[in-house]
């Protein structure tokens, strides 16, 4: 049997725009033999060390050779860039082999020889400038190759935020999904750490201290078209503040990311004192499913967790409410024991009357400069006393103080998403929803955690001379112990600023004050302008669903879809790839009657699974603290460009019809020399064998060989 070979590895300075991409294994298949297609990843594990900035990786990968016949492969590795490999090795028979690297000058030539062969355009995004190569043999017959990497970088530091990213990128090379993911991230340092944002991964977060954190995220066998990316802020602050800016340095309006976070550290004594009302749905559709057993665990966690100088009180409902004392109770141990006792009579009969239950609940807030949380749980739709919802929202919002916050909990299918999430909206709250079979006593238990402990109420902030516009959350939540605040806008002037963030503790107003760059031109943190669109489609969506629709929001939600990619009831076309023409730039994008059928039914029938399912995506747009994920199969997206499928060509949306192309034949020379002329060109290659790209003016269009023009 033929021995181990370590090669070549080479560091390859070029392409130095193109991000970093996870290991491949490329099977060789000289001619005549057709290409072998990257070997499938069965799982990658990754472990994270950043100590003050200096992070280290561990990469454990293991790939499958579905073949019946042992091969040998070509390993490709695109390290961040400044990584340094610390560690290289393979499993042989269940053994540990460490490999000495060896630097080549051969490693570009090998690696364009890997392009050319394989035909496969979207190697080009590996061609990083740090990327290498080794050569691996054998990969056993329907077995197994273990690799593990491990390198070190130190990561950049800028106006008190840093950054890391990981490579599981799998790009565009296999149809499969990706193997198992597992990311876990241990953070230290020795400033203060502030915000955590992942802007491509939905990650799970536990502070230590004020200096220690650990972030993780796991996932199935799924397809990962983006690297893991984290940001954390660092700052000796009471309340650290992060500006993430992107302008492209044209004449359009920039955007910016805003990241607000207490210290994590707090004292009771700098909480604010509270006042907080729970009403619970205790109707006799709450015996399904056990979720009246669920909801009262819930409760009971929210009680535990109020602090001695809250004041609460309790009120569960079916034909008529039923209250805990007619008064708000302090939350000293006895009125807690009390409730308790209070809680465990609850039993789920009767109706649902929720007009007058809110308006019990209501009138139990004073006028107090305390923050006020109302939260609601229900399981039904009104069927006692008033049931229309346009007139209960009326009789709450003639009600309630501008000062509290209503909470809203919809308990499976069988609720008015319309009415609770006009109730959250209007009420500076929000709304979420628990569909059946997932755990409804650890939802509501950890949003109860969070609100239990407010630190800054009543935001307001002030940009200075900076002409900043489109903020979206438009109304600031609160913010609470271990929580951050996310804002995303725009802005139209430049410079430096002072940004000021006013808000109030305990009923005593607070400001702080911070030194802030709006720059003409960085276009680093390229996902922002997505996320924006995103946020601003999601709350224009909901100002339809919920008052009815207008032209302008209509017209206004198609063209933030057509310039950003955002598929919406508007712009189904997005999701029909190549099974329907689909219209170019200025062309009708939709038929008013489909639209009417998936938009508008939602607000003349809300009622049901289809209803909450879209209440939750909705809500999903409008949260900034989630990732924004392509959004079909006939969409990519790279870097603030989007790309259409249109009858198997992916065209930039920058494209107008009538543009003239320069044509270049995938893989020839002339396609060679343009990328390396123009190495941004290769990432929106990289997308598929036929592109159209919009670049410097130009129209680019890459063609198959087999469609040269004769």
């Amino acid at each position: 049997m033929r021995g181990l070979t370590l090669a070549t590895i080479g560091f390859l300075l070029f392409f130095s725009s193109l991000v970093s991409a996870q290991g491949l294994l490329i099977p060789p298949s000289p001619p005549p033999r057709p290409p072998l297609p990257p070997l499938p990843l069965k799982y990658q594990h990754v472990k994270v060390k950043i100590d003050n900035q200096i992070a280290l990786t561990e990469i454990e990968q293991v790939f499958l050779n579905e073949y019946d016949r042992d091969l040998e492969a070509e390993y490709i590795f695109a390290l961040p860039p400044g990584a340094m490999v610390t560690e290289f090795a393979m499993w042989i028979d269940g053994k540990k082999v460490k490999a000495e690297l060896m630097d080549s000058d051969k490693a570009r030539q090998i690696f364009w020889e890997i392009v050319s062969r394989m035909k496969d355009p979207g190697l080009l995004q590996y061609l990083g400038r740090d990327t290498f190569r080794v050569n691996i043999y054998p990969i056993p017959a329907r077995g197994e190759k273990k690799i593990q990497l491990s390198y070190s970088q130190e990561l950049k530091y800028a106006a008190g935020l840093v950054n890391y990213t990981c490579p599981i990128d799998r790009g565009r090379l296999e149809e499969k999904p990706t193997g198992e993911i597992g990311i876990l991230v241990e953070l230290t340092s020795r400033v203060p750490i502030k915000s955590i944002y992942s802007p491509s991964h939905k990650v799970d977060i536990s502070r230590r201290g004020e200096n220690k954190a650990t972030i993780s995220y796991e996932s199935g066998s799924e397809k990962q078209d983006r690297n893991f990316s984290l940001y954390y802020s660092l700052s000796e602050e009471e309340f650290g503040l992060t500006l993430l800016p992107f302008c492209k340095g044209d004449e359009e309006a920039g955007y910016f990311l805003m990241l607000i976070a207490p210290k994590a550290e707090i004292q009771s004594s700098e909480i604010g004192a509270k006042d907080v009302v729970f009403v619970l749905d205790s109707s006799g559709s709450m015996q399904d499913d056990n979720k009246v057993v669920q909801a009262i665990k819930a409760l009971k966690f929210g009680v535990g967790g109020l602090n001695r100088d809250d004041r609460f009180n309790i009120i569960h409902f079916s034909t008529e409410p039923r209250l805990l004392t007619e008064v708000l109770a302090p939350a000293d141990e006895a009125n807690k024991r009390k409730a308790n006792q209070f809680i465990e009579t609850i039993e789920a009969k009767g109706g649902t009357n929720i007009n007058d239950t809110l308006l019990k609940a209501i009138g139990l807030f004073s006028q107090s400069r305390r923050p006020q949380m109302l939260v609601f749980l229900t399981d039904g739709r009104p069927t006692v006393g008033i049931t229309d919802v346009e007139e209960i929202l009326k009789n709450v919002s003639s009600s309630i103080d501008k000062q509290t916050r209503l909470f809203t909990f919809g308990l499976g299918y069988d609720v008015n998403t319309l009415l609770l999430d006009a109730l959250a909206q209007s009420h500076r709250g929000t709304s979420d929803y628990i569909k059946p079979g997932e755990d409804m006593e650890l939802i509501v238990s950890s949003f109860f955690d969070k609100v239990n402990y407010p630190v800054l109420d009543n935001l307001s902030l002030d940009f200075g001379k900076v002409n900043v516009q489109e903020l979206y959350p438009m109304q600031l939540p609160a913010i609470f112990k271990g929580s951050q605040l996310t804002i995303i806008g725009r802005y139209a002037s430049y410079g430096s600023t002072s940004i000021r963030l006013t808000g109030e503790i305990g009923g005593n107003k607070k400001s702080f004050t911070y030194k802030a760059d709006f720059p003409r031109k960085d276009e680093e943190a390229d996902f922002i302008p997505r996320l924006w669109a995103t946020r601003k489609i999601g709350y224009l969506l909901d100002q339809i669903r919920l008052h009815g629709e207008d032209k302008e929001l209509k017209d206004e939600v198609i063209n933030l879809s057509k310039k950003y990619g955002v598929v919406t009831p508007y712009t189904s076309y997005l999701a029909l790839g190549d099974e329907k023409p689909v219209p170019r730039p200025g062309e009708r994008l939709y038929e008013e009657s489909k639209v009417r059928a998936d938009l508008l039914a939602a607000r003349k029938a809300p009622v049901g699974q289809e209803a909450v399912q879209f209440s939750a995506e909705l809500n999903l747009m409008k949260d900034t603290e989630k990732e924004v994920r392509e959004a079909s199969e006939a969409i990519r997206y790279v870097g603030t460009k989007t790309f259409y499928l249109r009858k198997g060509v992916w065209v930039d949306g920058e494209f107008q019809e009538g543009m003239e192309t320069i044509q270049v034949e995938f893989g020839s020379d002339d396609y060679l020399k343009l990328i390396t002329a123009h190495p941004e060109l290769g990432r929106y290659f990289s997308i598929g064998k036929k592109v159209i790209v919009v670049y410097a003016g130009k129209a680019y269009e890459v063609i198959a060989p087999d469609n040269k023009e004769k």
